[in-house]
């Protein structure tokens, strides 16, 4: 998401996302995604993430 437009990370017209499914093995157990687009023309521009559990 940008931040300062409230709306939707598209790039070429598809959304940024990233599944991915774990069994957690730990109560405080960190997990990382990582996001591959090309961000050329967000310079300045800060981005959210949000997570559904």
């Amino acid at each position: 998401m940008v931040k300062s437009e409230n709306m939707e990370l598209l790039i070429d017209g598809k959304p940024v996302e990233n599944d991915l499914t774990f069994t957690v093995k730990d109560s405080k157990m960190e997990v990382q995604l990582a996001f591959t687009f090309n961000a050329s023309e967000l310079a300045g521009k800060e981005l959210v993430t949000f997570e559904e559990l």
